[in-house]
């Protein structure tokens, strides 16, 4: 992907291989995430239908919502896991490990660590206190939601991807 990897571009101490991992693994996250917020949106759907006793819930092409739910679940952890796999290999090719004070106030930096946060909550929301149904898909939705509002703007205020 020309605009993620970037072998020759603003860092060239950091191998590209690591930057391609890096941008590899945060994309597949989004995608977890968007993925589980549209299954969400589903559920959502499915659950106002069968909760005014509509016939559009039996006549759907929908699948059930027991398996919506857990779907929204485990897209959920998967994306949680790679994006913590891919903030891990981001902070390891910029040496963030040895030198945390290099990039400190880093507006994407900071974004990524409240992100990471937004659905570490989610996720023990669902595993820890055995959340789910409407709140846990609005909490999906809401998540991504705010990831799709706030990506580019930080992307643009980061110094340290936008040299």
């Amino acid at each position: 992907m020309k605009g993620l990897d970037t072998p020759h571009g603003a860092w060239p101490e950091v191998p590209a291989v690591l930057l391609s991992l890096h941008a590899a693994l945060l994309a597949l996250a989004y995608g977890a995430f968007g993925l589980s917020s549209v299954a969400a949106l589903m559920f959502l759907t499915q659950e106002r239908n069968l909760k005014f006793h509509k016939l559009q819930a039996i006549l759907s092409l929908f699948p059930p919502i027991q398996r919506l739910e857990a779907t929204v679940g485990r897209l959920l952890l998967a994306g949680f896991v790679l994006l913590t796999a891919g903030l891990a290999v981001g902070a390891y090719a910029l040496g963030l490990v040895k030198h945390p004070d290099t990039y400190r106030g880093d507006p994407k930096i900071i974004w990524s660590i409240v992100v990471w946060l937004l659905y570490l909550g989610l996720v023990v929301m669902r595993w820890k206190f055995s959340q789910g149904g409407r709140r846990f898909a609005l909490g999906s939705i809401g998540g991504f939601a705010f990831v799709l509002l706030t990506f580019w703007g930080t992307n643009l205020l980061s110094p340290l991807h936008n040299p």
